[in-house]
């Protein structure tokens, strides 16, 4: 969450730009989000907006995706991803939108399509990334996965070589292979200039993911920053709830 007065600020950057062409389904995300977190009621007052905006533009993709995105029930909010296909089926967000209502109920089979086509449409966004991860370990098929992201892996130590090596991390788990993922750590490790790979916070990143994804619990490192929600898995995983309830350290991480 935000504090208030950031908030507003936020808020009110983005509505100046908010149908500035061509319109950013990412802003309309973050507004809708900051609308919810500040009380109102988000959904109703973009419903209008888009409604008022789809009177003038019926046939707008981009626009049909977002009234969906707002709609009260999932049968309403599928109308409106399938009359954006209809309108332009390059527009990659639509299928993203039409992966909800399997992924929702678990029917991994049927939401890979979707969310596929949306990433072969150009759609790089870390939700539907993160969706396709699932669906693909859903349906058995951690090594085709793990191939993956140890090729885009190659060179790449920034947050999202991290992320990608977390996932990588995922996949081995659930084949077990815990070799391989040492491997891999010390693989990402060695791409780090000797300077940063030397600091605590990067070793705890590097090591927390493995010890995590294995529930190998002794090996987790007291860590600060990203690294220490491994920590408060750890808690949860072991059924440790109420120490992280009595940790108001922790509750400000979980809620802020």
């Amino acid at each position: 969450s935000t504090q208030p007065e950031s908030r507003s600020r936020a808020i009110k950057f983005l509505e100046a730009g908010l149908w500035s062409e061509p319109i950013r389904v990412q802003w309309h995300r973050t507004y809708t989000h900051l609308l919810k977190e500040s009380g109102t009621d988000a959904d109703e007052v973009m419903i209008k907006l888009y409604d008022e905006k789809l009177a003038a533009a019926p046939h707008s993709a981009v626009l049909l995706y977002l009234r969906g995105r707002v709609c009260p029930t999932l049968e309403e909010t599928e109308s409106y991803f399938d009359r954006a296909i209809a309108a332009d089926p390059k527009f990659p967000w639509s299928y993203l939108g039409k992966s909800w209502k399997p992924i929702s109920r678990g029917e991994w089979a049927d939401a890979l399509p979707h969310l596929e086509k949306a990433e072969e449409l150009g759609l790089k966004d870390r939700s539907a990334g993160f969706s396709r991860h699932f669906a693909m370990l859903g349906l058995g098929q951690a090594a085709r996965l793990a191939t993956e992201y140890q090729n885009k892996a190659k060179g790449d130590v920034g947050l999202d070589g991290l992320m990608n090596f977390m996932l990588l991390c995922d996949c081995l788990a659930h084949s077990g292979d815990l070799e391989l993922a040492h491997a891999e750590m010390n693989n990402m490790l060695s791409r780090f200039p000797v300077e940063v790979r030397a600091q605590p916070e990067v070793q705890a990143l590097a090591t927390s993911p493995v010890a995590y994804m294995f529930a190998r619990w002794n090996e987790l490192t007291p860590a600060s920053g990203a690294a220490q929600n491994f920590e408060i898995g750890k808690l949860l995983a072991t059924g440790q709830v109420k120490q992280v309830l009595a940790n108001q350290q922790i509750l400000r991480l979980l809620i802020t």
